[in-house]
């Protein structure tokens, strides 16, 4: 039975739902001199001992950091240069044209986590593609140093041989910048039956020069009540401490 592990691993590669396409547009959140550095990270395991690891999976533990630089934004169109580095120092280097209405990727497949910026939850990611991939709900998390709107995307489809008998499953989870349009975090998860042999691709940002992490993001917010006993706290402390002054001055004077 020949398992492809290409797998949605080189990440937004077209998924194979059909779907009717809507008048929605898309205006790019990139701009050109953005920049998104990723970590990647692969585990796999399989029933069968005799098994060997997918190169797959070999090339993306073997990475040391993935960086897509955006050099054009015209219309919907999105170019980018990408370095996939590798932790011996060398490198695979790609130019890709994304577009964000569609899906589609012009002249090299690279990495195609560019979107709409401001989606809302139900959203189309590409309007006029055909992956049918929707934002499902919005959640705050924080990605390089800050708090950020994160749009999620979840997908579970069946893997199916040749003979189109289902041979697996995969799930695929986007966690992409709301106001940005840009991918943040990305789980990647693979199981197949008979053998059992399961896959798992994290791609997770890490640097970025669209923010910074602000000074109240430093440090965790606090419930008002919590925070008013704290000041009542330490008025008392200012005030006991100022008595107990006040006191022995007027214990020395006599």
């Amino acid at each position: 039975m020949n398992k492809v592990y290409a797998l949605g691993f080189a990440v937004f590669l077209c998924l194979t739902f059909s779907a009717v396409g809507s008048a929605q547009t898309r205006t790019p959140g990139v701009q050109p001199g953005d920049y998104f550095t990723y970590n990647i990270f692969a585990t796999w395991s399989s029933s069968n001992p005799n098994a060997t690891v997918p190169s797959a999976f070999n090339e993306f533990n073997n990475t040391a950091w993935y960086k897509v630089s955006i050099t054009a934004v015209i219309d919907s169109n999105v170019t980018s240069t990408d370095i996939w580095h590798f932790k011996n120092g060398t490198e695979i280097p790609k130019l890709v044209v994304q577009d964000i209405e569609s899906g589609t990727m012009y002249y090299m497949n690279g990495f195609g986590g560019i979107v709409g910026a401001d989606l809302n939850v139900g959203d189309l990611l590409h309007p006029s593609g055909t992956d049918n991939l929707i934002v499902n709900e919005t959640v705050s998390h924080s990605y390089a140093g800050g708090r950020r709107d994160t749009n999620i995307v979840d997908v579970t489809y069946p893997l199916m041989d040749s003979s189109n008998n289902t041979i697996g499953s995969e799930r695929v989870t986007y966690y992409l910048d709301k106001s940005v349009g840009v991918l943040v975090e990305m789980h990647d998860e693979i199981q197949y039956v008979n053998p059992e042999e399961k896959g798992a691709i994290t791609w997770t940002l890490k640097e970025t020069n669209r923010w910074v992490v602000s000074a109240h993001e430093l440090s965790l917010p606090l419930p008002l009540p919590i925070l008013l006993v704290i000041i009542a706290a330490i008025i008392a402390v200012i005030a006991f401490a100022f008595f107990f002054k006040h006191r022995r001055t007027r214990k020395k004077r006599r």
